[in-house]
């Protein structure tokens, strides 16, 4: 909210034409964030999810003004004279974000302006804000100002400095689950690196300018062979059970929906990077039996978050924060037929707009697995090759099965060549092999 409006503006327009390109800086406390229009990637676009909150921030002191505001403080700072108090009030309606599955490099940009970018937008909050400045008195005695909307203007002691937005659209927005023109400020910024050296690869490894590579083949170049590729396979094999797998701990995501949706997104980051190193080993290495463990492999990540997704239910997802609960819950306790049915329309806006996104996430995620398992049990059929990696990557076929349809499991193995796919032929072809 301290952020300049032209700024806002810019990065609210630029964000049709692709992914946003802006360069970040952070000298002390000082923190600057520039968009750069002339800095595209117009092939990757941005989704939108609704989400609701409303929130408040407030700074009395410059050292709380930097840590709530640090966009925009250093200019902030003249506000906080003697006695008075800085106060934002905003709304999130929704949030625009770009593929979780796919990492942003400098080759997915173009324009006059990328030698400059640092960073990437890969989500952004939208809503409407007022940012005011007053007495501690007067301040408090608004719920919300920018829910009062004009009510500041009518305070002696009270300043508005910015007001962004229309609460009635940003209601109709949550209403309807749709982003509306005038309830669509940027009010948060998720940023992805460019730079290289700021990449976080997984232990054991090192960023050579493109991508995450085990330390010995980094020292060591390629090789060729079944024992240096064993050798390159076990140990993402190791670090994917420690770090990873859903079947050691991880993935056990809860919250809110946009918590669950940000936690798995991440994860998602991260099974793309071991997904490109297992690629590494395929693309290295003369074996077949370690292409085939290697293609399990990457199959299992996106299996260990689809998992993860999956298992969301009660207790480990709160469709509402603590605040919005009870709001809804007084609505339906009160005896306003209107406000009732507002406060039902809101919870079955939400529960949809969280099915609708689980169920989006997990189509991505499932045929990814699909395709890598299926991938190794066909190498293995063609070179003979009987392993624990094939049988592994047939069994969670045969698991996926059931529980996804013919018609989807028929789409995701479609593009594989010797394999034709008819109903129930994983649980067939495994059956066969225990016999």
């Amino acid at each position: 909210m301290g952020w300049d409006s032209a700024s806002r503006l810019k990065l609210a327009s630029l964000q049709a034409q692709g992914a946003v390109a802006v360069r970040y800086e952070a000298n002390g406390c000082d923190v600057r964030l520039e968009v750069l229009p002339d800095c595209i990637g117009a092939r990757l676009k941005y989704e939108y999810l609704p989400y609701s909150a409303e929130e408040t921030k407030e700074a009395s002191t410059a050292t709380e003004l930097y840590a709530q505001l640090p966009l925009g403080a250093t200019k902030l700072a003249g506000q906080l004279s003697s006695g008075n108090r800085l106060r934002t009030d905003y709304v999130l309606v929704g949030q625009a974000y770009l593929p979780a599955n796919r990492t942003v490099t400098r080759q997915d940009l173009a324009g006059a302006g990328c030698t400059r970018a640092t960073h990437v937008v890969s989500s952004v909050y939208v809503g409407g804000f007022a940012f005011v400045v007053g007495t501690d008195d007067e301040l408090s005695s608004e719920a919300s100002w920018f829910i009062a909307g004009g009510g500041a203007r009518q305070r002696r002691r009270v300043r508005r400095l910015a007001f962004e937005g229309y609460p009635a659209h940003c209601e109709e927005a949550l209403s309807t689950g749709t982003p509306h023109p005038l309830c669509k400020v940027p009010l948060r910024l998720g940023l992805q690196s460019l730079e290289a050296g700021s990449t976080a690869c997984p232990q054991g490894t090192t960023w050579d300018g493109a991508r995450c590579l085990l330390d010995q083949q980094a020292a060591n170049g390629l090789r060729s062979g079944d024992q240096p590729a064993y050798e390159a396979y076990s140990r993402i094999d190791q670090s994917l059970r420690e770090q990873f797998d859903y079947d050691t701990g991880h993935h056990r995501f809860s919250g809110t929906v946009t918590e669950v949706i940000t936690a798995y997104r991440n994860a998602a980051t991260d099974a793309k990077r071991w997904h490109d190193m297992l690629q590494y080993v395929v693309d290295s290495y003369e074996s077949p039996r370690w292409t085939i463990g290697s293609k399990m492999r990457q199959g299992s990540l996106y299996d260990s978050i689809a998992t993860g997704l999956r298992a969301v239910a009660g207790g480990s997802l709160r469709l509402f924060s603590h605040e919005q609960e009870e709001a809804l819950a007084a609505a339906e306790r009160s005896d306003s037929a209107d406000l009732k049915e507002k406060a039902q329309a809101i919870r079955s806006k939400i529960r949809r707009s969280w099915e609708d996104a689980r169920s989006k996430e997990l189509r991505s995620a499932d045929e990814l697995a699909v395709v890598r398992y299926s991938e190794a049990v066909v190498l293995a059929h063609r070179y003979h090759i009987s392993s624990s990696e094939s049988d592994y990557a047939l069994s969670r076929l045969a698991y996926l099965e059931s529980i996804l349809t013919s018609q989807e499991m028929q789409r995701f193995t479609s593009r594989l060549r010797d394999l034709n796919y008819t109903p129930g032929l994983f649980r067939k072809l495994q059956d066969t092999r225990q016999q």
